[in-house]
């Protein structure tokens, strides 16, 4: 599953994001919640975030917050969404999208 939280509200993004994650937690427990800051991430980790197997858990659930600050990030992306494991949740965090650009 790849949900994509975008917009202005803050609050509300916030509050989705964190009903995500407990239920996810509660489901499955914490050892599958992986977050992530584009920031902090370089172009060669990403492919290996996003097709992991889960390890102690039976799902993963993995957090990115403001890809579109990296433009290389949010274009390699674009074309590893179709790569995500199966047994990954996938929550991309933005607070708004450029809409002129592929991501």
């Amino acid at each position: 599953m790849i949900i994509t939280l975008t917009g202005s509200n803050d609050y509300a993004r916030r509050q989705v994001l964190q009903q995500q994650v407990t239920d996810f937690v509660a489901q499955h427990s914490d050892l599958g919640l992986e977050q992530y800051e584009a920031e902090s991430l370089d172009r060669q980790q990403l492919p290996s975030i996003l097709q992991a197997a889960p390890f102690l858990s039976d799902r993963r659930l993995v957090v990115l917050r403001s890809v579109s600050v990296q433009k290389e990030l949010a274009e390699d992306l674009a074309s590893l969404l179709s790569t995500v494991s199966g047994s990954t949740d996938l929550i991309i965090v933005e607070p708004s999208l450029d809409k002129r650009t592929s991501y």
